[in-house]
């Protein structure tokens, strides 16, 4: 039970089904509660950076450069991410002791995966077997990754909107900056020419 109460701790999950009670439990989570929060996200971000480079990397390969970048990347990933929620709420209704049905173990498989972790369902302590430390982590990890790779691809097609549109800035200011060089240059030129017909002028009436 202690181990899964630091697990929803360390993963922000925090189903609210045990909360420490005392000043002193409240100080250890506190202190070595951020630094297992800190310790989770640099993991989950090096496990995510490694995913997506293994998976952009076989894209490449295989001349689905589409899927590496843009709308499909995003699309893929989120599709990643969904599946493995569906997976992850089959599993939480066949293991022994959950009582689950479908229905809500696909609910509990998306506050789990998204760390929203509302509290109206979640793993029972008097259910919780040793034997599911050696699983049941991975199944939040890999939804953790997942998710973490889609909202990585979601942001780099957000970015990519705002870039478009500061080069089709920059592309206008330069066309404006080249036009009024243009008329500037056009200006001068015809004051030139009428320069000179005034001296002609002057010269032919001399």
């Amino acid at each position: 039970a202690g181990a899964l109460f630091w697990f929803t701790v360390m993963t922000t999950v925090g189903y609210g089904n045990a909360v420490p009670s005392s000043q002193g439990a409240q100080a250890l989570v506190y202190s070595l509660g951020f630094i297992s929060i800190l310790a989770f996200t640099a993991i989950i971000s090096q496990a995510g950076t490694i995913c997506l480079a293994v998976c952009d990397d076989f894209f490449h390969r295989i001349k689905a450069h589409f899927l590496t970048k843009g709308v499909w990347a995003s699309l893929v990933w989120l599709a990643a991410w969904w599946l493995w929620v569906l997976t992850f709420a089959g599993i939480a209704t066949g293991s022994s002791g959950r009582t689950f049905p479908l229905q809500n173990s696909f609910w509990f498989s998306y506050i789990s995966t998204t760390t929203v972790g509302l509290g109206d369902y979640y793993i029972p302590h008097e259910t919780f077997r040793p034997g599911d430390m050696f699983f049941l982590p991975l199944l939040f990890l890999l939804g953790f990754v997942l998710l973490s790779n889609f909202l990585h691809k979601f942001s780099d097609l957000l970015s990519s909107f705002g870039s478009e549109r500061e080069s089709l800035d920059s592309l206008l200011e330069t066309r404006r900056g080249a036009a009024k060089e243009r008329s500037q240059k056009g200006l001068i030129k015809d004051g030139e020419e009428e320069g000179e017909c005034a001296v002609e002028m002057r010269e032919a009436g001399s």
